[in-house]
C-alpha cells in the first residue's frame, strides 16, 4: 500500500508542476510512465527537462545518482536546463538547478528586463 502512495504522491506532484507551468504560460506535459519509457524526463516542456521526486523525509539531500541519470538521457547539445523537483514527507517543495544553469537565466531574465524598459 506504500509503495502505491508513493506513486501516487509522486504522480501528483508531476501534475502540479506542470500544471503550474501552463498556468503561467509556459507550455508542459507530464510524460507517459513518468518518463520511464524513451522520454527523457517526467516532465517535457521546450526549455526544461523536469526529474519530479517524492520523499517520504523530513531532511532532503540530492541523489547524484537520480541527477547524473537525468543528465546521462540528454542530449549532448541541448539548450534545455535539467531541473530536480522534490518534496518531502511534510509536502514542502523545492526545484533546484545546476548554480551556472541558474546564472544563466538570471542573465537572460535582466537582458529581457532591460529590453522591456528601453521600449
Amino acid at each position: 500500500m506504500q509503495e502505491k502512495s508513493k506513486k501516487a504522491k509522486g504522480k501528483k506532484l508531476e501534475y502540479l508542476v506542470a500544471d503550474k507551468l501552463n498556468e503561467i504560460g509556459i507550455k508542459a506535459r507530464v510524460t507517459r510512465n513518468s518518463g520511464g519509457s524513451t522520454e527523457i524526463a517526467d516532465i517535457l516542456n521546450e526549455k526544461f527537462y523536469f526529474e519530479c521526486k517524492n520523499w517520504n523525509r523530513y531532511n532532503l539531500i540530492i541523489n547524484i545518482k537520480d541527477w547524473n541519470h537525468l543528465l546521462s538521457k540528454m542530449p549532448i547539445n541541448t539548450n534545455k536546463i535539467p531541473v530536480y523537483v522534490f518534496q518531502n514527507n511534510e509536502g514542502r517543495k523545492w526545484a533546484t538547478l545546476d548554480l551556472e544553469d541558474f546564472f544563466k537565466m538570471l542573465e537572460k531574465i535582466e537582458i529581457a528586463e532591460d529590453c522591456t524598459y528601453q521600449k
